[in-house]
């Protein structure tokens, strides 16, 4: 089951380190011409920071607290 959620949610999750350009870059684009925000570019990693540490506001403040939570996690804990 946990490598069935990591295909699912986070393929690339072996290979970076807690955040996804790739992904985060995907998700801005299909946003930004879908006029609304209806994909997330989250890492599992980003995800355990968001539900852990922060409020579930969608702002860019948290979004960047996020992204720095996640590269601490991913500093401090081994996958």
């Amino acid at each position: 089951i946990p490598e069935a959620v990591i295909a699912i949610e986070d393929r690339r999750f072996y290979s970076h380190l807690g955040i996804d350009p790739i992904g985060l870059s995907r998700a801005m684009v299909a946003n930004v011409l879908g006029g609304r925000f209806s994909q997330g570019g989250s890492t599992l990693t980003q995800q355990l920071a968001k539900n852990l540490f922060l409020t579930p506001d969608r702002t860019l403040e948290r979004k960047v607290q996020e992204v720095l939570l996640a590269l601490w996690l991913e500093h401090k804990h081994t996958k």
